[in-house]
């Protein structure tokens, strides 16, 4: 339990509404641009996912991309979006449908490598342990 999480990520977003109850910070022209753009291209995303079908991005990309747990798993985001869409332009619903057990079998052993690397963990490595997430 060495981890960020445990050690001092848990805490951080407190410890931070204190300091900002604490020191309040004004808001400039910079914030407000920033803010103004970000809304625009929000705006932008939600009407173009609303308004044309087959529009690929949705809008909650852009407002998760860079937050913390999201970031790492990026790469791995994009490519499984990727073969989703390879997958359904070449075999259709149906081989999507055929291939969904293969993939929820792949997603069932890596938990169960995580569930198994814990209880070998709490058994002989009680006190330090390891980092057995897969980032």
């Amino acid at each position: 339990f060495a981890q960020w999480a445990f050690a001092g990520g848990n805490t951080g977003p407190f410890d931070r509404a204190v300091r900002w109850i604490r020191y309040p910070v004004t808001i400039g022209h910079d914030e407000l641009t920033c803010l103004g753009i970000g809304m625009g291209l929000m705006g932008l995303l939600i009407y173009l996912r609303y308004r044309f079908f087959w529009w690929p991005l949705h809008p909650i990309g852009f407002a998760t991309a860079h937050a913390y747990f999201v970031f790492p798993a990026t790469l791995s985001l994009f490519l499984v979006w990727l073969l989703k869409r390879i997958l359904l332009s070449v075999g259709g619903v149906v081989l999507y449908r055929k291939l969904q057990p293969f993939f929820l079998g792949l997603l069932i052993g890596f938990v169960l490598g995580i569930a198994l690397s814990f209880c070998v963990d709490l058994i002989w490595f009680p006190i330090q342990g390891h980092a057995i997430h897969g980032w």
